[in-house]
């Protein structure tokens, strides 16, 4: 997640969508950066403790803004930032996503070459990716609508960025909100031992589509 006052954006990262490249991006023109430490200053790297916010925005309780993680979804920001006194309204917001199929084999993989994520245990439980796909998403999947809607079906994203469309989605909303002439790096990239059509069976394809339809 970040956050610029200066450029009045918010931008909700998704697992496994170009996340890391379009952070880097961001980030130098990012006041507000979440990490799993919770809520950072980025332009001074100082890490928000509970009496700082409570000094900036007068809480009396635990900040809300504490809890800010990289993947928040939006309804949950969306409040946190307007109990902080930072009006979602007045921000263009966007997030990133990604063909779900291609998105679940990155994931795959992702899993199997990294112990510490959040998808190696479920590789590690599975036989084979149809197993693997139906234990991640009985165990943590959000659909993007969850991400992006709020409990009165209202969408709260001004923008998309499609992985497929990068560069000029990318361009394209950078230059809208004032930030020309980026450079976009690309990392995090995990090879494939073989073609994404390899992975899948009938039943797991017809279960991604029905799935992640929103996001097709």
């Amino acid at each position: 997640m970040r956050i610029s006052e200066d450029y009045n954006f918010i931008f909700i990262s998704r697992s496994q969508c170009a996340s890391t490249t379009i952070r880097n991006v961001l980030d130098p023109y990012s006041d507000w950066k979440s990490t799993k430490r919770g809520l950072i200053k980025a332009r001074n790297k100082k890490i928000i403790t509970e009496n700082y916010m409570k000094g900036i925005f007068g809480y009396k309780g635990k900040p809300k803004l504490m809890d800010c993680r990289p993947h928040i979804k939006a309804p949950q920001l969306k409040k946190t930032m307007n109990d902080s006194g930072l009006d979602w309204e007045n921000f263009h917001s966007f997030t990133s996503v990604r063909n779900p199929w291609d998105r679940m084999v990155s994931r795959y993989e992702y899993g199997h070459k990294n112990e510490k994520s959040t998808y190696n245990k479920h590789v590690s439980n599975s036989d084979n990716f149809d197993e693997f796909l139906f234990s991640l998403h009985e165990a943590t999947e959000a659909t993007f609508e969850d991400a992006a809607f709020d409990s009165r079906g209202n969408y709260l994203f001004d923008d998309i960025i499609k992985v497929e469309n990068l560069e000029d989605d990318l361009n394209r909303i950078t230059k809208k909100i004032g930030i020309v002439s980026v450079h976009i790096p690309h990392k995090n990239e995990n090879p494939r031992r073989k073609s994404i059509t390899e992975y899948y069976s009938e039943s797991s394809k017809e279960f991604v589509r029905e799935e992640y339809s929103f996001e097709i």
